[in-house]
């Protein structure tokens, strides 16, 4: 990755979590983030603390969005947005020096995180995988 100039450096960091943690960590040790907002399920939220937070090299201050029902994209979406915004007023960062990750989290999640998202931020990301199985389909 490029260096970046400081004014363009990346301070926060929107991340749907859900599977594998090493995308995520991947993802986060990329842009190091110094606010994550983990999109999180009642299922997924564990995974934070327990498998991403302890790979990283360095310690960001997080907070939670956590879904109520990870597999409904519109209550997601409506969820998504009103905490995406708190999020942004409760840390004062500005949406250009956010990058929203929607590597992880089931599809109905990384659907609606990018759908509120796109209202706000112009940086997205996305980690793919190299392996392919299951009739040609990349596994994340």
């Amino acid at each position: 990755m490029p260096m970046q100039e400081e004014s363009d450096r990346v301070v926060g960091q929107i991340v749907s979590v859900g599977g594998s943690p090493d995308p995520i960590r991947h993802s986060l040790s990329r842009f190091r983030p110094a606010y994550v907002l983990f999109v999180v399920s009642k299922d997924s939220r564990g995974q934070v603390e327990e498998k991403i937070l302890p790979g990283l090299g360095f310690q960001p201050q997080y907070s939670y969005a956590e879904v109520s029902s990870a597999d409904d994209v519109s209550s997601c979406y409506a969820e998504l947005r009103s905490k995406i915004w708190e999020w942004l007023q409760e840390k004062r960062l500005q949406p250009e020096k956010v990058v929203v990750d929607i590597t992880g989290g089931t599809k109905p999640m990384s659907a609606a995180l990018t759908l509120a998202a796109v209202e706000q931020f112009h940086h997205f990301a996305y980690v793919g995988g190299t392996q392919r199985d299951k009739g040609g389909l990349g596994v994340v």
